[in-house]
């Protein structure tokens, strides 16, 4: 084997390896805490609940009815394609099993003025649903990817989350914007960085090396 073929062959067994490299996929992503959160009343409709540091979604006999609305400022992030939405909250205590439902907001509202009397509208079919039990102390992740990606496309105007739950004769206390910053509620947005392109390189190099090669053998044929 001459030295132009050796040189050819190393090429090519350097793309063959760089075929079965993995592509691997560096993910970025961001935190946010929120601009604006509260519950709200139905025993209590004119309070609001806008500086509390725990607020609750619960459903009691009587009935008794707590919502919660919590807004994230996502102008950092306009205009960029996210993999994963996870809202991450953490609670306080809870009752029952609660089941919790998330509806994107349709209207305006400030965390100082909302009650139960002059609560947003929110859109009427819900776009989350947990499943997941809730543990005390410790974070609870929420995949609002849906409703985090209609805002991002502009398709509806991010006024944030409206929380309730039907679940009878449960509740759930989180804490808040106010709340100590270990404690905050978080959204954490992923985002998939630019692939790698080794595996491309790869195939290519393959490809070029095969070429080449072939041309070679069929010369030293006709010598």
């Amino acid at each position: 084997m001459n030295k132009k073929s050796l040189i050819l062959l190393i090429f090519l067994l350097s793309g063959l390896i760089m075929c079965f490299l993995p592509l691997s996929v560096a993910v970025d992503h961001i935190t946010l805490n929120p601009i604006r959160d509260s519950d709200i009343q139905n025993n209590l409709p004119d309070l609001n609940c806008g500086m509390d540091t725990i607020i609750e979604v619960r459903y009691l006999s009587g009935p008794l009815i707590n919502h919660v609305c919590m807004e994230f400022d996502l102008s950092c992030v306009a205009g960029k394609e996210i993999s994963r939405a996870t809202l991450k909250i953490k609670v306080s205590y809870h009752g029952g099993s609660p089941i919790l439902i998330l509806y994107p907001i349709a209207s305006y509202w400030e965390e100082t003025l909302i009650t139960w009397n002059n609560k947003p509208s929110k859109f009427a079919t819900p776009m989350v649903t947990t499943t997941a039990e809730f543990t005390t102390e410790t974070w609870n992740d929420i995949n609002v990817t849906s409703i985090v990606n209609t805002w991002l496309a502009e398709s509806r105007v991010n006024y944030g989350f409206y929380i309730e739950t039907d679940t009878l004769n449960s509740y759930i206390c989180l804490y808040t914007r106010n709340a100590a910053a270990e404690d905050r509620p978080i959204l954490y947005i992923e985002f998939p960085s630019e692939i790698p392109a080794l595996g491309f390189l790869g195939v290519l190099g393959c490809l070029v090396g095969l070429i080449i090669l072939y041309q070679i053998f069929q010369k030293s044929k006709e010598l």
